[in-house]
């Protein structure tokens, strides 16, 4: 029998905006699927047919239909949930990829057309493109297809010490799984606190403190759950373990990003969006 899911995740070229393509279809009938998408700082090019899938916010409970388009960083909590029949063709940006691809727009928790990524021609080609090889079942074309249109937006830096510096600061949250401080950030850049500030909330988006904290919730929660399947319910299981040890509120706040009360508006969202509805 036929699998009713596919998942294929397609590697992407060494020092690429793109970190790595993926490519899921979901067959008509199948039961729906969840997923808990974890805030990370980064973004994401999508181009996806059939029937679109539901994304609601873990905090404020707010469900909205998630389009394909791109979407800059990420900094919430979202549960997606997603019927047949459909396939999605995605693209997972690096953190300073907007910075390249986008100068000067960075689309923080919001999506938009891929038209305003690419030319309105070279858009329609490309998803004309991917959509024919998701349909004669070549999801690598279809993977690569996406990733190289990306790219080919790439600008080089008008400023390469300034890239340089914002790639140190990136580099160092990833090597410390986000457990550093904006003053340590700064230092491995060898900037001024206020520079160091200024440039990465202009190229990222976000202020470090942000990304901090989204890169630490993150972690958190992949460190938590080792190896294994990585189900919404084992997210939510994580989740919930933690918030009931009782570890005092600064530990909390710095180990996963949130504060105590925002770790439990997340648990109660999560579940709330798993719960089957009537």
């Amino acid at each position: 029998m036929a699998p009713t899911t596919s998942y294929r995740r397609i590697p992407a070229p060494q020092d690429c905006v793109v970190e790595h393509a993926w490519v899921t279809w979901l067959a008509d009938g199948a039961d729906p699927v969840h997923e808990v998408l974890l805030p990370d700082g980064r973004g994401s090019v999508v181009v996806s047919g059939g029937v679109p899938g539901r994304r609601t916010d873990a905090r404020t409970r707010r469900t909205t239909l998630d389009a394909d388009g791109v979407r800059g960083p990420s900094t919430r909590v979202v549960v997606r949930t997603q019927t047949g029949p459909s396939w999605r063709v995605g693209a997972q940006l690096s953190p300073l990829a907007l910075s390249r691809i986008a100068p000067g727009r960075t689309w923080v928790d919001t999506r938009v057309d891929l038209r305003e990524l690419l030319a309105a021609e070279r858009a329609d080609e490309v998803t004309a493109a991917v959509e024919e090889a998701v349909t004669r079942g070549d999801d690598e074309a279809a993977g690569r297809l996406l990733t190289a249109a990306v790219t080919s937006a790439e600008t080089e830096p008008a400023d390469t010490d300034r890239a340089d510096a914002l790639a140190a600061m990136v580099q160092e949250v990833d090597a410390t799984d986000g457990l550093v401080r904006g003053t340590d950030l700064a230092r491995v850049a060898g900037l001024a606190v206020g520079t160091a500030y200024r440039w990465f909330t202009e190229d990222v988006g976000i202020d470090p403190a942000e990304y901090l904290a989204s890169v630490r919730f993150s972690r958190f929660v992949r460190g938590s759950l080792g190896s294994g399947l990585v189900t919404p319910e084992r997210v939510l299981a994580v989740i919930r373990d933690y918030a009931a040890a009782g570890y005092p509120p600064r530990e909390v706040e710095r180990f996963t990003g949130l504060r105590n009360v925002d770790l439990q508006r997340v648990e109660r969202g999560i579940a709330q969006a798993l719960a089957p509805t009537t």
